[in-house]
This record gives C-alpha cells, sequence and structure tokens, in this order.
C-alpha cells in the first residue's frame, strides 16, 4: 500500500522525535560522557561563472558531530569521533525523490588510544599535510577555498592509522598511512608526515606527502603563521612532483586576518598556484562580526582565474555553532 505524503511525513516525524528521545537519554547518562557539536554555515551568495550570472543558497561545511574520551587502564584513554557534513538546505526526499547531494554525509569518523608516548588513531580524517594548512585559509569551505585554485594537498583519508607525537620543545609530528585495498586499484599507499613548531604567537612547520593524492605523486608543503601587532598572518608555499612530467609546480598563499574589534574582523588572502589549474589565482576578502555566543554574521568576496576557468561570488551568511 502506498502512504500519502502527509502519512510519510508523520512517519518520519515519529522516527526523528524517537531518535531525539535516545539520544537525550543518552547525554543524560553521567556513564556516558558524550560530547554533540556542531554548526550550522548559511550563505547567500551572487555568482558569476564564465558568462554565467546567478544567485544561490549554500551550506559551507555545516557539521554534526559526536565524540567522547574515556579513560582506561594503565594511563591510557581512549576516544572516539564521529562527524557527519549536513545539508540544512537540502529538503528529505520523498518517495521516488531523487537529490544531487546526500543530506547526511561522513566528514570524519575514528578511534583511538592516547597515553604518554602519542595519540593513535585509526579511521577516516584529514592527512598530517591538510591539518597543517588549518589557520591559514580563511575562507574554507566557500569560493575562496585554497583547495579549489590554488593547493591540490587539502584531502581526507580512509583506511588511514595516524601517530601524532607528544609535543616536546614545542615540537610536535605527526605520520599518517593510508591502504588502498580496492583489489580493481593499482593505487599504491599513502604517506603523510608532517612537524610543526608552536609557541603562543610563532607557528611554522613542513609537510610531507607521497602517493596520497595518486600514484607518483609528491608534494611538500610549508607554512608560517605569526602576529604582527593586530594582524594575524599567514603564509603557504607547495611544492607539487608529478612522475610523468618533467617538471615541479608551484603554489603559494597569503593571508590576513584582523582584529579590528573584540567582535570584529577582517579577513583577506591573495595566492598563485599550478598545483590545481594552470596559472591559477584567487583573491577573497571578508569580514566577521560575532554577536557573542558562537554566532556571527560574515560578509564575503572571491574571484578565482585560471587559464581555463574564472568565477567570482559575492555573499552574506550566519555561522551558529554550538
Amino acid at each position: 500500500m502506498k502512504l500519502s505524503n502527509r502519512t510519510v511525513n508523520r512517519t518520519r516525524f515519529h522516527n526523528t522525535a524517537t531518535l531525539v528521545v535516545l539520544a537525550a537519554s543518552v547525554v543524560s547518562t553521567p556513564a556516558q560522557a558524550l560530547d554533540f557539536y556542531g554548526e550550522i554555515n548559511m550563505s547567500r551568495q551572487e555568482i558569476s561563472e564564465g558568462n554565467e550570472n546567478f544567485s544561490s543558497i549554500r551550506s559551507n561545511g555545516s557539521a554534526i558531530g559526536v565524540t567522547e574520551e574515556r579513560a582506561l587502564n594503565h594511563g591510557i584513554s581512549a576516544e572516539f569521533l564521529l562527524e557527519y557534513e549536513i545539508m540544512p538546505d537540502q529538503p528529505v526526499a520523498s518517495t521516488g525523490g531523487n537529490y544531487e547531494q546526500e543530506p547526511l554525509t561522513l566528514s570524519a569518523g575514528y578511534v583511538g588510544l592516547i597515553g604518554a608516548v602519542g595519540k593513535l588513531k585509526i579511521g577516516y580524517f584529514s592527512t598530517p599535510l591538510n591539518i597543517l594548512g588549518e589557520g591559514v585559509d580563511h575562507f574554507t569551505d566557500l569560493k575562496g577555498d585554497k583547495a579549489r585554485f590554488i593547493s591540490s594537498g587539502d584531502v581526507d583519508i580512509s583506511d588511514a592509522v595516524m601517530y601524532t607525537s607528544p609535543e616536546w620543545q614545542h615540537l610536535t609530528a605527526r605520520i599518517s598511512h593510508v591502504s588502498y585495498e580496492d583489489e580493481n586499484s593499482n593505487q599504491s599507499d599513502g604517506t603523510s608526515v608532517s612537524l610543526a613548531y608552536e609557541t603562543d604567537a610563532l607557528f611554522a612547520g613542513v609537510a610531507y606527502d607521497t602517493e596520497v593524492e595518486g600514484d607518483d605523486i609528491d608534494l611538500f608543503r610549508a607554512v608560517v603563521r605569526y602576529p604582527v601587532g593586530p594582524v594575524q598572518v599567514g603564509v603557504l608555499w607547495e611544492r607539487r612532483d608529478v612522475l610523468i612530467e618533467d617538471d615541479p609546480t608551484y603554489g603559494w598563499l597569503l593571508s590576513a586576518d584582523i582584529e579590528v574589534s573584540p567582535e570584529l574582523s577582517i579577513q583577506a588572502q591573495h595566492g598563485r598556484s599550478d598545483n590545481q589549474l594552470e596559472n591559477g589565482r584567487s583573491s577573497s576578502i571578508g569580514a566577521t562580526y560575532s554577536l557573542g555566543e558562537d554566532v556571527s554574521l560574515y560578509l564575503f568576496a572571491t574571484r578565482n582565474r585560471s587559464d581555463t576557468d574564472k568565477e567570482s561570488e559575492v555573499g552574506t551568511g550566519i555561522s551558529y555553532a554550538f
């Protein structure tokens, strides 16, 4: 028997309500110290791509997650994390519906052990090289994201294991290994390593990927972040080697985050690269105003160019973290 849309909606509401009640009961149990978190980040933008102009509403990396750390014997602890990217602007598909984007997609998931000798985790997460670039790109998940026109190294890896060393003399090392289990694929296993130096003011580091992005592709990244008065300056530089190509390609990104007041900050960045697209250029400027309680308004404008593509957009959005 085919259910009417109203009946289907009632069924979905009942199932959702049941899940909410179960989740609330788990959170209220002291033995289960689960930490639920998330962010809804939505924007409206005017977009120009080639000779086309249009507007859109977009979710920019909105996500929900749950994590827990549990003390064990022998001075070690265990933790897990599950994080899903969500599409708040995508309705649940009705019977027979078909949407291009899934409303719920795994963005990180792992289980790990933490002790005096460091941290080991297994699952799906960012590479050490990807982690090293955090804090330099102020337009992540927008059109100004460095992964669009500047860098090819911002990847997450599944079937992966990663070790993070304890901090020693402000130094932290990470190494990860990704296994490619598809019997029909000739992809070699990949390795990503990084070494970072961090003080209250300075952050600097280097990272190297081999066979992560693809067979016979190596990527080297160097990053520096340092405050100059009220301006947080960031620099990222990359070299990409592909075995079948004669010469390596290079890319760089320069960014600034200016604190105008405790509530208002201005962000700007510019980069050039041949690592993603030939003669790629990306420029962005934006402003963020904190309304308090982890809620903020933001404005942004981006212009991306290469020898084959061009795009630009201007928009405004709201970020609500919890």
